[in-house]
């Protein structure tokens, strides 16, 4: 990857760790920051810390990941405004898909997995949906549940 800086799509599958040795995902993260054209991403490595890789990847308009972490101490104040489709493989809360559509304001496809219904309506997901400027052109949810699609 340091070679070819020129890379506008990038896939990572589980198995590069198998391949190359990684010192720590900070640093994994400052190689894929020093390629400026890159656009795509789609990665399946559980231990990336995804909001700082979203930080320091601001050309990125494409992201896709089979893993999201979360950290307690997020901040919502923090913008990603170049991603336009965002696609997320796991099963997450509504309150987490509503803080997605806050956090990237010019997103245009979302494409989700699982959208877990088990817990009651937050009236936090309303307020946070209500009050974000919506670009959406398209959504997903793979695993359909008839109530959590009418509900969301």
């Amino acid at each position: 990857m340091k070679r070819n800086r020129s890379l506008r799509t990038l896939k990572i599958g589980k198995f590069l760790l198998s391949l190359c040795r990684i010192g720590s995902p900070t640093v994994f993260i400052d190689l894929l920051a020093a390629l400026p054209n890159l656009g795509i991403l789609e990665h399946n490595l559980h231990y990336l810390d995804e909001y700082q890789l979203l930080g320091q990847l601001e050309h990125l308009c494409s992201f896709s990941s089979r893993y999201f972490t979360v950290s307690e101490a997020l901040d919502h104040r923090q913008s990603y405004k170049n991603i336009r489709s965002l696609s997320k493989h796991y099963n997450m809360s509504q309150l987490h898909v509503a803080w997605i559509l806050k956090d990237f304001p010019n997103l245009e496809y979302l494409s989700l997995w699982r959208i877990d219904n088990t817990q009651p309506n937050d009236p936090e997901v309303f307020r946070i949906i209500g009050n974000s400027l919506l670009k959406l052109k398209g959504i997903c949810v793979d695993s359909v549940n008839d109530r959590m699609d009418r509900n969301i």
